[in-house]
Order: C-alpha cells, then sequence, then structure tokens
C-alpha cells in the first residue's frame, strides 16, 4: 500500500521510522543489561538484603566462549538452530514454486505464506509457557518436531487447507525454536558471556539460512522434483 500510494523510497523511509519508533527508542529507554543493575535477580530469586541469616548468596557460574567451544551441548545446540534455519529458509524461498509443483495457485501460494507470521506469534507465546515448565532441551526437541510436519504435509499436499497448515506450522516451528534459543543458552552457559556465544551461534545460524536455497534448489534440479528434495532435507532436524 505504501508503495503504491508514496512510491518505494517513501515506504522504506516510512518503515525505517517505525522501526525507530517501535524498537530503537523504546528499547533504549526501557531495556536494562542485566535485571541486577536495577536490583533485581532473574528467575525469582533473593537479593542479598531479603536473605535471611544463613542463607547461601545467589551465585550464577558463567562459561566463556572458549570454553563453552569445548563442550558437547554447545554443538548441539549450534546444529540444532542451523538445521532448522537452514530447512525453513530453503522451504521460505522455494515457496511458490513448490506449491505450482503440487498443482496450488498463486492464491493458495501467498495464502498459506500469510500464516507463517501468525504461526510464530503463537509459537513464541507456547515456547516461553514451556520453558518454564520443562527442560528446555525438550521443547527445543518439540520445535524441532514441529518442523518435520510441514515437511511431511509438502510431501502430497493437494488441497488449500494443507497449504494453510503447512505454512502455519513452519511459523509455529520458528517461533518456538525463537523463544527457546534465547532461553536455553544462558541457562547452559551463563550471562556474562552471552554475547560472545550467541555472536557465534547467531554466525552460524545466519550462514545456514544463506546456504539452504542452494542445495534444496539443486536436489530439485538434479532429479527434477521437490520429493527427492524435502526427503534429504528430513533427515536434518
Amino acid at each position: 500500500m505504501l508503495i503504491s500510494g508514496f512510491g518505494w523510497r517513501s515506504a522504506w523511509v516510512a518503515l525505517a521510522l517505525l522501526v525507530w519508533t517501535l524498537m530503537v527508542i523504546p528499547s533504549i529507554a526501557l531495556v536494562r543489561r542485566t535485571p541486577e543493575s536495577i536490583d533485581m535477580l532473574p528467575d525469582g530469586k533473593q537479593t542479598t538484603n531479603e536473605l535471611k541469616s544463613g542463607e547461601a548468596i545467589y551465585h550464577e557460574e558463567s562459561f566463556t566462549l572458549s570454553e563453552s567451544l569445548r563442550t558437547r551441548p554447545f554443538w548441539l545446540l549450534l546444529f540444532s538452530g542451523s538445521s532448522h534455519s537452514l530447512i525453513s529458509t530453503a522451504l521460505v524461498f522455494h515457496h511458490v514454486s513448490l506449491m505450482g509443483s503440487r498443482g496450488l495457485d498463486m492464491v493458495t501460494s501467498t495464502s498459506a505464506l500469510s500464516f507463517i507470521a501468525p504461526g510464530a506469534l503463537l509459537g513464541t507465546f507456547v515456547a516461553g509457557f514451556l520453558c518454564d515448565k520443562f527442560p528446555n532441551r525438550y521443547v527445543l526437541l518439540g520445535g524441532q518436531a514441529t518442523l518435520i510436519v510441514p515437511m511431511l504435509l509438502a510431501l502430497g499436499m493437494d488441497q488449500t487447507w494443507q497449504a494453510i497448515a503447512y505454512g502455519f506450522l513452519i511459523g509455529l516451528s520458528g517461533g518456538i525454536l525463537m523463544t527457546t534459543s534465547t532461553v536455553i543458552w544462558p541457562n547452559y552457559f551463563g550471562r556474562e558471556h552471552i554475547g560472545s556465544i550467541r555472536g557465534i551461534v547467531t554466525a552460524g545460524s545466519v550462514g545456514s539460512a544463506a546456504l539452504g536455497p542452494l542445495p534444496f534448489g539443486f536436489i530439485y534440479d538434479l532429479f527434477d522434483n521437490y520429493t527427492s528434495a524435502i526427503s534429504i532435507f528430513l533427515a536434518l532436524p
């Protein structure tokens, strides 16, 4: 609508102002570096003033980046996040072509794509609740398993409801992984060096996302169908 009414340059300026208004300015005004900086502790822990005589003072163990790299959980979590980025980006980039190969028209394809965002929104809330109730690794596993469902759907979908469910479940899995990843890394490795740790993790995820569509398309060209590409990618989650 913005592009149609005001041109693409004005649309970009409007989006930039929207980002500043809704994200940058509130972040500067409201976000604090740590709970301790405003005399709070995470997860309901007691402050020193609240502790009764003889109670232990809260202390958090933190891994450095080099220490984290030498642990098995680091690489398992990194592979989990990277594989999800690789698969979901491949599916989204090939979305229209994939839908067309299943005999679904452009309207259905667009409708399915529009359900990714609501699915992701729901996934973030669901994962937040589950992360407080269950071990984070199980929630992460659930997010990975959720991604398998739309991939299986894609092997034989030819109905509109299947396409919509496909898009919604891709978004749902992404939302679950997004929230769980935010929680699980500091829970496993502490908060003190989480910036450098997440920097490596994010680089891996972004690199996988950039790479994903390429092998997916190569497999399609090799076998002349998406069934083979999806079947091979099913081994990754």
